[in-house]
């Protein structure tokens, strides 16, 4: 027994010396240059502007739906009916 506890634990340091043996090294530092200049010398650009021959803007109207509700204007038979609940 005793040979297989050892042998176990030789082949587990094994295994571990690798993951041990990583050296860590440090990010490097990245600098960027404060302003960058692009010249455009000797570049030729052509080319020509295209417009729509018509345009046609209209202003779409609003949907208008029927009420569900029917607004009331007066209150007269409920307020006469509460003033007879009162009596």
């Amino acid at each position: 027994m005793p040979t297989k506890a050892l042998s176990l634990l030789a082949l587990s340091f094994a295994f571990a010396a690798p993951a041990l043996a990583q050296d860590e090294t440090p990010e490097p530092e990245v600098t960027y240059a404060a302003e960058t200049e692009i010249t455009f010398t000797g570049v030729e650009v052509d080319g020509e502007v295209v417009k729509p021959g018509n345009a046609l803007i209209s202003e779409s109207r609003r949907a208008e739906f029927a009420p569900m509700i029917a607004l009331r204007s007066d209150f007269n038979v409920e307020i006469d009916q509460s003033v007879n609940q009162v009596k």
